[in-house]
């Protein structure tokens, strides 16, 4: 995750299978205001059921986790 908060305009990452455990792993997320689909599946973070309010709250652009689309009332809250 090393270096991902230089990319500005990163409009999608897939981070499968990387082995993170921590929600504080995927803070650096939080610098990439642009993210709109994230794939996270095979980490062992992602096991936990508020992987994806986690994943919304870092990312006020979020429109997608893994290869489920995200309904509009979950994205602005």
């Amino acid at each position: 995750m090393e270096g991902l908060n230089e990319l500005k305009k990163l409009e999608e990452i897939w981070i499968n299978s990387n082995e993170i455990e921590n929600f504080s792993d995927l803070d650096i997320l939080s610098q990439n205001p642009e993210l709109k689909v994230v794939y996270i599946w095979g980490n062992p973070v992602a096991q936990f059921p508020s992987i994806n309010q986690k994943l919304i709250s870092l990312l006020p652009k979020l429109e997608q986790i893994d290869s489920t689309y995200l309904k509009v009332e979950y994205r602005f809250h």
